[in-house]
């Protein structure tokens, strides 16, 4: 079972080398059939390092998965087009998160200049590559779809926000 920094502390390493100092901060323990496995940070200072330095990583860290998940991690089922009843992970890069959101805002402040169905490129196939598109037919399937859309990135924010907080927690216990 997936164990989260909230549930249970992992270990940190401390290595000196000849010049520099490695870190190793194993996260998100796995039990698995011949053991465990697990998310393994390593990072290389030249300073012999504190503990705000380990907070620092596993932040980073917490930052960067947040980002990835973000980034692949919306799902939605295609509701028209070719794909029609797909699952898929949209692709929310920053500047799909502001075209979304210009043509949501647009279509409820020009709903006379705004013309329905628009499609959009979601995602792509992992296996094809080929783009799957979604065809809003109206405000409200868009409004369903970008709604959804914050929602989720709501989610994880704040999951990566328990973590960083559960962070201070366990680190009360490492010793460098």
């Amino acid at each position: 079972m997936k164990q989260t920094l909230t549930e249970k502390p992992l270990k940190v390493a401390v290595t000196k080398s000849l010049r520099k100092w490695l870190v190793t901060i194993n996260l998100n323990i796995e039990e698995v059939e011949d053991g465990y496995s697990c998310d393994s940070i390593t990072t290389e200072l030249e300073h012999r390092p504190t503990l705000d330095d380990v907070r620092t990583i596993i932040t980073d860290h917490i930052d960067s998965m947040t980002d990835e998940k973000i980034l692949w991690g919306y799902p939605w089922t295609v509701q028209h087009g070719p794909d029609e009843g797909k699952e898929v992970k949209v692709w929310l890069s920053k500047e799909n998160q502001s075209n979304f959101k210009a043509k949501h805002d647009a279509a409820l402040i020009y709903p006379d200049k705004v013309k329905f169905p628009m499609t959009y490129k979601i995602s792509e196939d992992t296996e094809t590559k080929k783009a799957i598109y979604e065809v809003f037919e109206n405000i409200t399937e868009l409004a369903t779809f970008y709604l959804g859309g914050l929602a989720y990135i709501e989610s994880c924010y704040n999951a990566g926000w328990a973590e960083k907080d559960a962070v201070e927690g366990w680190l009360e216990d490492v010793e460098l």
